[in-house]
Parts: structure tokens; C-alpha cells; sequence
């Protein structure tokens, strides 16, 4: 609910390579809700660092009212007692095994991830192959607001192996980008300008750039699974429809 109140005072500023009007993405949102069309794949919203349920629950909602997805088609993964990034890795292949059985032996059925903060870099680990576990066979990957350069609030408050994952320069990141230059998925980043927590420059892996859009006055890095402009784009990327956004200009600031 707050994180809904704040997205609506917003700090002004343009991205020039999202150049929809917001009047314009509020008819497109509704003609969204009005024109159903699922997606060809499965679709996984994987939880943020520490975050209750109802942060990637609330985003399913949303993906499921934008595309007409099946709602059995649309599962969220949450850890809120992991504080240990393979643990949260093992937990989301595991509950797509459960909610869509098949694929091969090493690795699941081919799925859309929508990632919030942390679950972006867990949707970009599972991707990995590695021994004693199934790989995550990702087709698309959307990151929201995620930490792949590490997070501003790690650098001062990690109390748990998955926040120190997430220190600039970390190994747990090194790893993530050195298997990066062979995923054969597609990786769509977004952020919210003013994201306290991680720092829109941040919310995209080394020579990459995400699609940002301003910002709340406060509470920025909690809105953005609500944010219109990042959902009207996302949803119209689910639908195999033209997206109103593409990565360029670097954000002018986080």
C-alpha cells in the first residue's frame, strides 16, 4: 500500500528512450487489462531480498491482469527466512519442478523470470548450470530494480551471506557476470530513479543499461513492482507485443 502512495509522487524526469507520455501508458495499460493475450511461456516472479510474500504476489496479480495469463500459469517464489543465495536458487527451481513438471533431467521446463531486487540476480544464478541441482531454463529474464553491480545499502548493512552476495565486487556477483557472456536468455533491466537501497546506476551487469524511469520522492526502491511505466512495457514484452522502451541513455543519476 505505501509503496502504491509513494509511486504516485514521483520526482520529474524524462527518459528519452521511453518517450511514451504517461497518458499514453495509463490507455495502454487499460487496453491491456481489456485484451487479454497469454504468454507462450510459463512466467516466474522470484522475491526480493528478505521481502514479504505479498511483494511478488501483488506483481503476479498484475502480470496476470495484464496479459491474461492462466493463473496457474504465473507462480511467484518467496525466501524470507533464506539469508543465503543458493539456498533461495535451490528453492526457486524446486518450486517450478513443482508447478510444472518436465524439461530434462538437468533442467526445467523453458520459463519467463521476473526478478524484484535480489530475485533478478537468484533468476540469473539458476540460469547457471551446476552440479547437483536443475538448471532454471530461462527464455526471458526482466529485472526489477536489481542489484547487478551490488546494492548501496549492502555496502554498509550485510548481516547475512546473501546481503554480503550482494557488496560491490562480491564473488558471488564476479560469477554471475562471468557466465553472463554465455546465457542463452534475454535480459531486459529496469529501474526507478532515487532507489535508495540499490542505486538505479547500479541495476543493470557491466556494459549494460537498464530502462529507468523517475522516480517516488521516497520509497522508490519499494514501488517499482507497482511502477506503471515498468509494467505497461514488461506486460507488452509477455504479450510478444512491440515494447514502448528500449535500453539506452544511462540514468542520470540513481
Amino acid at each position: 500500500m505505501l509503496a502504491t502512495l509513494f509511486g504516485c509522487i514521483t520526482a520529474p524526469s524524462t527518459n528519452p528512450d521511453y518517450p511514451a507520455t504517461d497518458e499514453q501508458v495509463e490507455a495502454e495499460y487499460r487496453r491491456m487489462c481489456a485484451q487479454p493475450r497469454p504468454p507462450a511461456r510459463p512466467i516466474v516472479v522470484l522475491n526480493g531480498y528478505r521481502a514479504p510474500f505479498w511483494q511478488a504476489a501483488g506483481v503476479r496479480s498484475r502480470l496476470i491482469e495484464l496479459t491474461g495469463a492462466a493463473p496457474d500459469r504465473v507462480i511467484y517464489v518467496s525466501y524470507f527466512w533464506s539469508g543465503d543465495t543458493a539456498d533461495a536458487t535451490r528453492r526457486a527451481v524446486e518450486a517450478v519442478r513443482a508447478a510444472w513438471p518436465g524439461g530434462g533431467a538437468d533442467e526445467t521446463v523453458e520459463v519467463d523470470v521476473v526478478g524484484i531486487s535480489m530475485g533478478g540476480l537468484i533468476g540469473r544464478n539458476a540460469a547457471i548450470a551446476e552440479p547437483g541441482r536443475a538448471r532454471l531454463k530461462v527464455r526471458r529474464l526482466f529485472t526489477l530494480a536489481s542489484p547487478h553491480r551490488g546494492a548501496l545499502l549492502a555496502e554498509t548493512i550485510a548481516p547475512d551471506a546473501a546481503a554480503g552476495d550482494m557488496t560491490p565486487g562480491s564473488a558471488f556477483l564476479a560469477r554471475l557476470d562471468r557466465a553472463l557472456a554465455g546465457a542463452d536468455y534475454e535480459l531486459v533491466c529496469y529501474a526507478l530513479l532515487r532507489d535508495a537501497w540499490v542505486g538505479a546506476t547500479r541495476t543493470a551487469p557491466p556494459g549494460r543499461r537498464p530502462i529507468w524511469c523517475a522516480g517516488p520522492v521516497v520509497g522508490a526502491h519499494q514501488a517499482i513492482g507497482s511502477n506503471r511505466r515498468v509494467l505497461v512495457d514488461l506486460a507488452r514484452r509477455l504479450r510478444d507485443e512491440p515494447p514502448l522502451a528500449r535500453e539506452g541513455s544511462p540514468p542520470p543519476s540513481d
